[in-house]
């Protein structure tokens, strides 16, 4: 018995061939089309809202560490979505949530302060409309859907 015919390197190889790659130069697009469609199912479908969570329509001026709620889950979907810091979308702003709000504001040049006020928001909110705006370039309506949804449901819950 070989090296090359182990259990191992079959199962190596099995691999290798699933994702469209060769040892002699084939291209790459099986692996580009596995992360696609990995990166496809990540995204969560945006969380409805229970009733009792909305209390007006009007979005808070802010949100910080402490805050809860329909409007908090929002925030949390959206960075989950634009920076991926796999928060989870619990209504509370906690630690994590603090954590993820400040990266997204440096990655986007803002105040690090971790609150969610108007120009955070505003930026979110800008964030997650190019995105849907790629993805519909892109024809990929899975991923243009939840945007869409995330959009229609949380945009008038995000201060701004």
């Amino acid at each position: 018995m070989t090296k090359w015919t182990t259990p191992a390197a079959a199962l190596l190889t099995t691999g290798i061939l699933a994702l469209g790659l060769t040892a002699c130069g084939g291209d790459d697009k099986g692996a580009d089309k596995a992360a696609d469609k990995a990166a496809a199912e990540s995204l969560d479908p945006v969380p409805a809202p229970d009733p009792e969570e909305i209390v007006s329509k009007a979005a808070p001026k802010s949100l910080s560490k402490g805050a809860t709620g329909y409007a908090v889950k929002c925030v949390q979907w959206g960075l989950n979505s634009v920076q991926d810091p796999n928060l989870t979308v619990d209504g509370d702003f906690g630690n994590k949530t603090v954590a993820a709000v400040r990266q997204f504001q440096r990655n986007n040049n803002l105040s690090a302060d971790a609150i969610v006020g108007r120009q955070t928001g505003a930026r979110l909110v800008r964030n997650v409309e190019d995105r849907h705006k790629r993805a519909l370039q892109l024809k990929d309506t899975k991923r243009a859907q939840v945007y869409k949804d995330w959009l229609s449901k949380c945009r008038d819950q995000i201060p701004r």
